[in-house]
């Protein structure tokens, strides 16, 4: 169609503005393996009066994309590959001004609407992310300051793809010790600060995004619900471990390069997980 050539168009363009890709419009059409038309020769046909237009029409500033680096024609392929092994249908990514901290800070602010009791009475933040913005200035403290919670301690915990569960895990003990009685845990995280979108083995697996929730010792509200158990476990010694997925912010960035081990590993042991908190509470599976 002609808004699929001028989406292929704005593609480009993106890609031009992108770092991840080159900054002029012939370094990113033949840049080795981006484009088929350039692989099988195709460029070199003469473009006929429409596909003049639609590239004008791109450099206009149409882009019926929003702003994406990749496309595919749903005629002739599917996403099914990436759904089917990923489960990947949409991905999020941080606008150009946010940060692990703002969208940490958006997610409380977003609870806070049907939060049962005054965020004031919170004695416990807990952020849980791989790929902080700050490491002084973390976003449970950026949160505690925006609520004027000055009663809550606040820690930020690092644990791989569990830090969410590790986070209610501490919070758990911080309950379990008298310590805290209202928390708030929220986890955040900004992969395309990091990511490589061109990487061939994980450049499609980034996204971002944050997401808060508030546990208490007694029941708040009228559909509050009971955490019954919470099980986690630290899988450094399996597979190939630290090198199979990693964020190193000045050598490298976010990669996956043992895609494969990291997937049939997590799968296993999701699994696992799974049946040790139900066999807990006498549920078979």
């Amino acid at each position: 169609s002609y808004k699929g050539q001028v989406a292929v168009a704005a593609v480009v363009l993106n890609r031009v503005e992108s770092a991840s890709f080159p900054n002029t419009i012939s370094g990113v059409i033949y840049q080795s393996g981006a484009f088929s038309c350039v692989s099988n020769g195709s460029i070199n046909n003469t473009p006929d009066s429409t596909a003049i237009r639609a590239a004008l029409d791109a450099l206009n500033g149409w882009d019926p994309t929003g702003g994406c680096l990749y496309y595919y024609n749903p005629s002739a392929t599917s996403d099914e590959w990436i759904r089917t092994r990923t489960g990947i249908s949409t991905r999020s990514k941080a606008g150009e001004n946010e940060n692990t901290n703002t969208m940490a800070l958006e997610a409380v602010k977003r609870l806070n609407e049907k939060l049962p009791f005054p965020i004031e009475e919170v004695d416990l933040i807990v952020a849980a992310t791989y790929s902080p913005h700050d490491t002084v200035a973390t976003a449970a403290h950026m949160i505690q300051r925006h609520f004027k919670a000055r009663a809550a301690r606040c820690l930020t915990v690092s644990a791989a793809c569990s830090s969410f569960i590790n986070a209610m895990e501490i919070v758990e003990g911080y309950f379990a010790m008298n310590k805290a009685t209202k928390a708030i845990v929220v986890a955040s995280e900004h992969n395309t600060e990091y990511s490589n979108e061109t990487c061939p083995q994980s450049g499609h697996l980034w996204g971002d995004g944050s997401v808060a929730i508030a546990i208490s010792t007694m029941p708040e509200g009228e559909k509050a619900a009971r955490i019954l158990n919470i099980f986690t476990r630290g899988l450094g010694h399996i597979g190939k471990a630290d090198t199979a997925v990693y964020l190193r912010p000045h050598h490298g960035g976010i990669g996956m390069p043992e895609g494969r081990d990291v997937f049939i590993n997590a799968c296993h042991y999701m699994i696992e997980g799974l049946n040790a908190v139900t066999n807990s509470q006498g549920i078979k599976l």
